[in-house]
């Protein structure tokens, strides 16, 4: 997914939430201001989520987890 990305978006995504650098340090270590900083990261998050959202079930990440219904013992069984 991270791959699919225009090069800007990936590197400001990357030096964000996978290396912690401020908005600050990100656009002083591209060269780009911090609102280019800002919109990059929104671009970013929006393709990620359009690709997700193209994937099949069970598609890039596995699908989503199942959610199941209380089961004896679980915290919300408490009345039954």
């Amino acid at each position: 997914m991270l791959a699919s990305l225009p090069n800007r978006c990936g590197a400001v995504l990357r030096l964000r939430k996978i290396f912690g650098y401020t908005q600050k340090e990100i656009a002083t270590e591209l060269g780009i201001s911090e609102h280019t900083v800002e919109k990059q990261l929104a671009r970013a998050v929006r393709l990620c989520a359009q690709f997700l959202l193209a994937q099949p079930a069970g598609g890039a990440l596995g699908g989503r987890p199942q959610l199941t219904s209380a089961r004896p013992g679980n915290r919300h069984d408490a009345g039954r």
